[in-house]
This record gives C-alpha cells, sequence and structure tokens, in this order.
C-alpha cells in the first residue's frame, strides 16, 4: 500500500493491523486512523497536490549524505571533559513540511499546511498587542548590553551554572547542616533577575537587597532539618524523633544565648516525654504534636542559624556576579569588542527609565524628568508614567538585539534518531522531539527572515537549548516545578472568547502563540520572543499570563499590570 508524499507531509503514514489483517491509515500528529483513503480525503479533504515534494527521502526527515554526516558524539560522565571535536558539516537542508508550513503562517495561502500541527500550537495567529512604536526604540537600548550568543559562551555559563550550583550545597552543608531545598537555587534566579538586570542574560547580578527573601525564607524553612510527609503512624512519630535530634544538634554547635538554648531543651524533652506515655497515637496525633513543637522551638532554632543563612545569601550573590562580569568579558572578547562604555554600566534602574516622560520609582530617589517639554502626557497614577494620548503605535513585533554578529557561529552536528533530532557541539548534545525542532524552524523562518538559507539555526538552536538546560539544571526532573502548564483546550478558549494573541511567560519550545515573553531575550528572540515580561509596555491587547512559582516574580507581576491598567483601557490579561 502506498500513500502520497503530500499525506505523509501532514503525519499520515500506513500501518497493519494483526487483527483485523489489513492496511490503515494512522495520522501520528493527532492519533486519527482511517480505514479507506477516500475517508482519508473526506476527514481533511484533497491533499496539496503541487507542493514541491523531495523524492528521495520523506519530507519528514533529514536528507543525509557522505558530505553531510558527522561522527556520533558518546556521551561520558562529564558532558566537559575532552578535547573539543571539530565538527565538518555542509548546511542541513530544512525539509519540505516546514518551509511550507513556515510560508503558509506568513503569507497565509495555505490554511491546511498547518492543519496537522493546530492541535499542538497556533502560530498562524497574529498577535492583537499594539506597542508604542517610539517608546519601543527606547526599550531596545535596554538589551544593548546584550551580546548574540554564542555557543563557545554557552559552554562556559552552563560550567559556571554547575559550579554555582555544587557551591550553594556545599554551603548549606557546612554552614547550615541541611542539603539546599529543592529547586531553591531557581527560584533565587528568578527573584534576583526580578531586581536586577546584569550584563549576563542569566547570572544575578549585585542589587539591594543582598540577602534574597527567596533564598533566606526556603533555607529557613528547612532548618533544623527537612521532613517528609508522612503516610504512616510509625512515619509521624520517626519524624518527631528527627526534629528533636536535629534541634538538639543545633544548640550543641552553635551554643547561643540561655534565653535561646532552654525553650528548645524544654519543648524537646517535653517530645520525648509525650512519645513515651503511649504507643497508640494516630498519625494526626503525631501531626499534631509536631506542629506544637514546631511552634514552640522553631523560632528559637532559627535565631541560632539566621547569621550562618545570611552568609550563605550573601555569598551566593557575591559570586555570581564575579562569575557574571567574567562571562561579559569572555563574550565581548570573542566578539573582539571594547570593555563596557560607562553608559553600559550605568545602574540597572536607570535603564529602564523612559526617557521622554515623567517617572518614579516607590522606594527610590531615581527620577527621570520629561526632556521634551512641549510632549503632551497625560497625569500619572501615583506618580507613574503614562502614554501620551498622541502617539505612534503599531503592531507588536519580536525583540531586535542592536549588535551584529561580528562572527560566523561555529557548525553544530544535527543527527535524526528516529523521530527525535540530536544537536551536538563541544562534546555536549541535546535531544530534541522532531515535531518541536520543525516547529522552531518555522518559528525562526518566521521572525528571522534576513537568514534565509538557515546558516545560523542549528547554532541557535543549541544555544537555546544549552540556555534552558543551564537554568534548569541537569539532575532528574530537576526545574520541572517551576511552572505549570495550560492545557491546550484552555488557550483555544482563551483566543475564542478573550481574543487572546500573546503570553506573557512562555519560551520557543511550549509557547502556544507565534508571540509571546520569555526570560531571555538575546536567545529567545530570534524565535519570536518579546524578552522579559518585565521589560514590555504595550498600548493595547489580549495576553494570558501563567508565571513560574516565585513569590516575587508574581508580585512583580501584578504590580506591572496594574499600571498599565490603570493608565489604558486596552490592556486585557
Amino acid at each position: 500500500v502506498h500513500l502520497d508524499a503530500a499525506w505523509e507531509q501532514r503525519g499520515w503514514e500506513v500501518c497493519y493491523s494483526k487483527s483485523q489483517d489489513r492496511h490503515y491509515y494512522f495520522n501520528k500528529t493527532n492519533g486519527k486512523s482511517v480505514w479507506h483513503l477516500h475517508e482519508l480525503e473526506e476527514l481533511e479533504g484533497a491533499p496539496f497536490r503541487n507542493a514541491p515534494v523531495d523524492q528521495e527521502a520523506p519530507p519528514s526527515k533529514r536528507r543525509k549524505t557522505e558530505e553531510d554526516s558527522t561522527p556520533v558524539v558518546e556521551e561520558g560522565d562529564d558532558p566537559f571533559s575532552g578535547e573539543t571535536i571539530q565538527f565538518v558539516q555542509k548546511r542541513r537542508l530544512s525539509s519540505v513540511s516546514c518551509h511550507e508550513m513556515a510560508a503558509a503562517v506568513i503569507n497565509k495561502a495555505d490554511a491546511g499546511v498547518l492543519q496537522s500541527h493546530r492541535l499542538l500550537w497556533d502560530i498562524g495567529t497574529t498577535s492583537n498587542a499594539v506597542i508604542n512604536v517610539d517608546r519601543t526604540f527606547e526599550e531596545q537600548r535596554h538589551h544593548r548590553h546584550l551580546l548574540p550568543p554564542h555557543p563557545d559562551i554557552e559552554v562556559l555559563r552552563f560550567k559556571t551554572t554547575a559550579t554555582l550550583r555544587r557551591k550553594y550545597a556545599e554551603l548549606c552543608k557546612s554552614k547550615i547542616g541541611i542539603d539546599e531545598p529543592k529547586e531553591s537555587f531557581n527560584r533565587w534566579m528568578l527573584e534576583r533577575k526580578v531586581l536586577s538586570i546584569s550584563g549576563d542574560p542569566l547570572l544575578p547580578a549585585l542589587c539591594e537587597p543582598r540577602i534574597s527573601p527567596s533564598m533566606h525564607r526556603e533555607i529557613a524553612a528547612d532548618v533544623p532539618v527537612k521532613l517528609r510527609r508522612p503516610r504512616t503512624p510509625m512515619e509521624a512519630k520517626k519524624n518527631i524523633l528527627q526534629y528533636v535530634e536535629a534541634a538538639n544538634k543545633v544548640v550543641e554547635k552553635r551554643g547561643g544565648s540561655a534565653a535561646q538554648r532552654k525553650p528548645i531543651k524544654w519543648s524537646t524533652e517535653e517530645a520525648l516525654q509525650w512519645l513515651r506515655r503511649s504507643q497508640m497515637y494516630t498519625k494526626e496525633e503525631f501531626e499534631s504534636h509536631l506542629d506544637h513543637l514546631k511552634a514552640q522551638c522553631g523560632p528559637h532554632v532559627k535565631e541560632l542559624v539566621s547569621q550562618s543563612v545570611d552568609e550563605v545569601c550573601i555569598k551566593m550573590v557575591e559570586l555570581a556576579d564575579e562569575e557574571g562580569k567574567t562571562l561579559c568579558q569572555e563574550h565581548r572578547k570573542l566578539f573582539q569588542l571594547p570593555s563596557h562604555s560607562p553608559s553600559e554600566l550605568k545602574s540597572p534602574t536607570e535603564r529602564f527609565l523612559p526617557m521622554s516622560r515623567s517617572f518614579s520609582l516607590s522606594n527610590s530617589e531615581v527620577t527621570s524628568q520629561t526632556e521634551e517639554e512641549d510632549v503632551d502626557t497625560e497625569e500619572g497614577v501615583d506618580g507613574r508614567w503614562t502614554y501620551d494620548k498622541a502617539e505612534h503605535t503599531g503592531p507588536c513585533y519580536q525583540i531586535k538585539l542592536n549588535r551584529p554578529i561580528p562572527c560566523s557561529l561555529p557548525l553544530v552536528a544535527v543527527e535524526k534518531e528516529g523521530e527525535r533530532v540530536r544537536l551536538s557541539y563541544n562534546n555536549v548534545s541535546h535531544t530534541v522531539n522532531q515535531t518541536y525542532f520543525d516547529k522552531l524552524e518555522m518559528l525562526y523562518r518566521i521572525h528571522c527572515p534576513e537568514d534565509e538559507d538557515l546558516m545560523d539555526f542549528d547554532a541557535r538552536v543549541w544555544c537555546l537549548l544549552t540556555r534552558y538546560q543551564t537554568m534548569f539544571g541537569v539532575k532528574l526532573h530537576e526545574g520541572s516545578g517551576l511552572q505549570g502548564s495550560l492545557p491546550l483546550s484552555v488557550f483555544q478558549v482563551l483566543k475564542e472568547q478573550f481574543s487572546v494573541s500573546m503570553e506573557c511567560f512562555a519560551s520557543p519550545l511550549n509557547c502556544y502563540f507565534r508571540q509571546y515573553c520569555s526570560a531571555f531575550a538575546d536567545t529567545d528572540g530570534y524565535f519570536g520572543s518579546r524578552g522579559p515580561l518585565l521589560q514590555f509596555f504595550p498600548v493595547s491587547g489580549s495576553f494570558e499570563a501563567n508565571p513560574p512559582f516565585s513569590e516575587e516574580l508574581m508580585e512583580a507581576m501584578v504590580n506591572h499590570f496594574e499600571v498599565h491598567l490603570s493608565s489604558l483601557c486596552s490592556l486585557h490579561y
């Protein structure tokens, strides 16, 4: 049984049923199946017959030749061990399906081309967000310190961040005597990026307050010991014994004043006596007594280790600031750029001030006065800025880095492994699903038309994957609890009922719409990102916001929305 290549481009393939002893047609994208070809045509309509088809290989697979083949990279215990491998590789030929899908998005000529992927995303919908074009030029200045991503720098950033993670674990163990809280390092980076804008797009800079509220709160919650949720009465009793033992160790190690030691000793001794009275307590009774024990001696234990927790927080932000400056200098040296100019070393707050409107920040003495006296501005709400009544507006577009690439990016090895694509560079490999790799190529063709031949596509995808791997960590399931995802049906309802067409917290990999805000403007801008939400100032539009689980980021997001909603009437979140 033969199936036309046009149907294969839509995700259909021929399968065999052993129970029925006959062939049938199955769509690997949406899971639908039919027995006969005429049912397939009735289901999706006639395929696009005039689409160019590569006869030598299926359009969903990458064509490989002897000249295009690349060596397989073996993974070791340390992905950065060994010498750098120089890959000799010619440019990959993009699949016909990706090219046709991107063309359909841009020209809207054939909506049927995108039908097979509409269940996963809707990048054919143009954003209804409107921006102030004049102000956007000022916003672009906020990203002038960012340099185009380069694979060598991403490798160095990965190693540096891994070192900081190990240092954080060592400090928690040596100074406080506990394991580092789960996801605490990742939430610390999110919180710091809300407070500071440094030369490095990932590592935080030195800013106030130096003692991170997020890191301090999560470490203090695990003092004196991290307890698991009990499932049986015996596990609940074991938690009380562990807490008593850990609290006594803190007193023995740190001493403290008599006023601090006595409540801890009395509370722990009272808990042990309570356990000796009876062995028939229920799980709820054990948990209730543990809560009572924490309330009695917990504040005194945390007071004993408070200074050590502060030292860990300060040490981490100082180390991150030093490593961030080193990465920035290495990046500029690689691109043969001079050191930072004085204008690029301004305080982070000053870089966010709009240059043509009065603006003030709470708890800050920084104020920027209007440069042009004759500009017609509305009175701000609570001293905040508002937009002009007559302003130059236009449709939203992706962020653009001001600096061109001074040198060509190195080649990245791309290999097809079944339904997955493997990208390798310098002994570091990433594997991505073929469907999402095609999605990245579509977004790249839409938002980066200057690279029509995809000369830098593979390297930029590798940098993108490495950046997010660096942010989330390399441990099993690490980073998986930072943000919840919305079902596709929710996005469809938001689009149909509320005209939502842009996401406030997304990435090129998980975005539903073609335009979105993301954490990294330098790596994500080539794929349609507007950069971080807190640096995005739209005039009108409908947006969906599903922030990561960071209290400081959520609070900053709400404040950001309130400023806009109080001064503009065309915004919907």
